[in-house]
């Protein structure tokens, strides 16, 4: 606050300081103001491993891999989840960026190559062997 700002304030002149919003937090607080920059919360929020799992699966049916994710991965990719009460929630947004983070994590490939190139065992495999093609 400027020195002007706080003379005007003081106790004896009876003017109260201006009001600012500190943070654009508050935006998603507050149900009547309105903000392009930040969803509302009740947007952003997944309730539930079901809701997640759709978000980022496509489909509902795979919330035990939201559970996996989020609890019996290494800590450096888990699945960045939270609770209120008992149920697991996640927000949109922060999703996204995990998702983000975990695309750029990947070390990229050669040109033209999709996956670990086949390799023939030298042994028998169940009882057959490996014929060249």
């Amino acid at each position: 606050m400027s020195p002007q700002q706080l003379q005007a304030a003081s106790p004896d002149s009876g003017k109260a300081p201006p009001q600012t919003l500190a943070s654009a937090d508050l935006a998603v607080i507050a149900p009547n103001r309105e903000s392009a920059k930040i969803p509302a919360l009740a947007d952003d929020l997944l309730r539930g491993a079901s809701e997640i799992a759709e978000f980022v699966f496509g489909n509902r049916r795979h919330r035990r891999a939201v559970y996996h994710l989020a609890v019996e991965v290494k800590p450096e990719i888990r699945m960045p989840i939270f609770r209120l009460g008992s149920v697991i929630c996640a927000r949109r947004s922060t999703l996204l960026r995990w998702i983000a983070d975990q695309e750029g994590s990947v070390s990229p490939t050669p040109e033209g190559a999709i996956g670990p190139s086949p390799t023939r065992p030298n042994s028998t495999s169940r009882g057959r062997r490996w014929s060249a093609p």
